[in-house]
């Protein structure tokens, strides 16, 4: 089975992404999820975005990449967190169904 690439993305892609790794690797051994966990700055993402299957992004982001971007801010402030783990669930089951479904 091929793994969901994950790209998550904060300022300077060191500590506000590594923190989000972690609930983000939470999140996937929640549900049985093989991923591939990979950090950037927010900068640098549009360069790698094709490389991924989603782009997480712990602040706002609004310029298009080439891959679908979620919004992960909840990861960082710790409000509204376990919504955002729910529809972060949703999505990664839904990707994994798709890289898969040859």
């Amino acid at each position: 089975m091929k793994p969901v690439r994950i790209l998550v993305c904060c300022g300077g892609g060191i500590a506000t992404s590594s923190i989000a790794v972690a609930l983000v690797k939470e999140v996937c051994n929640d549900i049985n999820i093989n991923a591939k966990i990979d950090k950037s700055t927010i900068n640098g993402a549009p360069a790698i975005a094709k490389n991924y299957d989603i782009a997480l992004f712990t602040a706002k982001y609004k310029k298009p990449l080439d891959c679908p971007i979620m919004c992960v801010t909840n990861f960082i402030t710790g409000i509204g967190l376990e919504e955002t783990k729910k529809e972060l669930k949703e999505v990664l089951k839904k990707l994994e169904k798709d890289i898969n479904k040859d």
